[in-house]
């Protein structure tokens, strides 16, 4: 019994000593200018996908802004995030942020910290970088009576969903890869030849403008695109892949497709 008693003892003076060296939680002050995100991969590999659209990033910022105490360094080390999001002031590097299936993580002040998260702040960050746990990012390009749904992951492949009021069909697969803001797919049917599109970023939305004829829908002009949005930038032309956060997707793409009414005005 006494061994027991001594044994516990043990136990508790270990736990209050790694309390202890855990310190009080920190304090952040915020970021202040930000000019760019790097959104990479738990492995530290190449940005799945680089924001720089004003809007955007000020979202961004805003979010990490609103988490800037309770940081700890626990006594069993810091979790590893799925996702990161890399903060840049030009060259210059402001901090990281990242995200798993229940915390925060954050590189400020030269160290690490973490701090608990509930599923739906995690959901929430993950959207507001246009990515999913794994770091698939997503577009969606509406055609009145359909939309077709492309989905980026991080490995390299991707798949090409359509779906329409009668159900929802595989429509394509490959490899893709990204040189820039150029976005170049190889397609696994065999004759099927590459296709490139560009990726723009424009008034708060991520749009994919093609290159060529054998893309999957209409090649419109970037120019084309952009005089749309500055007319009404939340209205979204036709026949344009726009991101989409996976929560949008994983919804819309269980779904058969609405037929929509074509305006005779």
């Amino acid at each position: 019994m006494r061994i027991r008693f001594l044994a516990l003892l043990v136990v508790i003076s270990m736990t209050a000593c790694r309390i202890g060296k855990q310190g009080p939680p920190r304090e952040f002050p915020v970021l202040n200018q930000v000019t760019s995100v790097n959104v990479v991969g738990h492995d530290g590999s190449k940005p799945s996908v680089k924001v720089t659209d004003r809007q955007k990033v000020s979202q961004i910022v805003a979010f990490i802004d609103s988490h800037r105490t309770g940081w700890i360094k626990p006594w069993y080390g810091i979790p590893v995030p799925t996702v990161t999001a890399e903060m840049f002031d030009g060259t210059e590097f402001k901090g990281s942020f990242g995200v798993g299936n229940d915390f925060f993580e954050t590189q400020r002040a030269g160290s690490f910290f973490s701090q608990r998260a509930s599923s739906g702040e995690v959901r929430h960050f993950l959207d507001l970088l246009g990515v999913d746990e794994e770091g698939t990012r997503y577009f969606k390009e509406d055609h009145l009576t359909g939309a077709d749904y492309l989905a980026l992951r991080p490995d390299g492949s991707y798949t090409l969903k359509d779906r329409e009021h009668v159900g929802l069909f595989a429509a394509e697969s490959g490899r893709w890869n990204s040189s820039g803001t150029v976005l170049t797919f190889e397609p696994d049917k065999p004759g099927k030849v590459p296709y490139r599109g560009e990726e723009v970023a424009y008034r708060g939305h991520s749009f994919i403008s093609w290159q060529n004829e054998e893309n999957p829908t209409v090649a419109i002009s970037v120019e084309d695109i952009k005089k749309h949005l500055d007319a009404n930038a939340e209205s979204l032309p036709s026949y344009v892949f726009f991101q989409i956060d996976a929560t949008a997707y994983q919804q819309e793409t269980e779904q058969t497709y609405p037929f929509h009414t074509i305006s005779s005005r």
